[in-house]
């Protein structure tokens, strides 16, 4: 990654109009990052604060019960644009999963890896996944939600 800038806008929000959208994807080109759309978003963030709670109020039980929830969470939204991406635009591909640097993530992606491993899944680097034809499929969507890659596409 020391040859390539990347950029995820912040809530994965691209900007609210076609013109503001055109705006910071020339900024972008111009200072030499590459945009880092995902397709597997989720709020896996949400968890991060209940459980550093749990953490540091020494309840381990709270804490597991937190980490098993994440985790649940992380299996749905995986199946939920998995199942999108073959209904509705009638194939998988490279999926781009997005995780933030908190701590009940870095407790916790080994077992997070360990089912994907499980379900088949194998990983690539970005580069290698912004190669996916979806990444460079017209977007229909313009507006101030933060949505996936599928969405955008989709026109949600």
């Amino acid at each position: 990654m020391q040859d390539q800038k990347y950029y995820r806008f912040p809530f994965l929000r691209e900007g609210k109009t076609e013109k503001s959208r055109q705006i910071a994807d020339t900024v972008l080109k111009n200072q030499g990052y590459i945009n880092a759309p995902v397709t597997i978003d989720n709020d896996e963030w949400r968890f991060n604060l209940e459980y550093v709670d749990a953490l540091d109020m020494s309840d381990q039980l709270a804490a597991q019960r937190i980490a098993n929830a994440y985790l649940a969470h992380m299996k749905e939204r995986t199946a939920h644009f998995q199942s999108r991406a073959q209904l509705e635009l009638g194939r998988d591909f490279s999926h781009v999963l997005l995780l933030h640097m908190n701590k009940i993530n870095a407790d916790h992606l080994d077992d997070l890896l360990a089912w994907y491993a499980a379900e088949g899944w194998t990983f690539i680097t970005l580069d290698e996944a912004l190669r996916d034809p979806l990444f460079s499929a017209p977007e229909t969507y313009t507006g101030s939600k933060g949505l996936s890659q599928i969405e955008r596409v989709l026109g949600e």
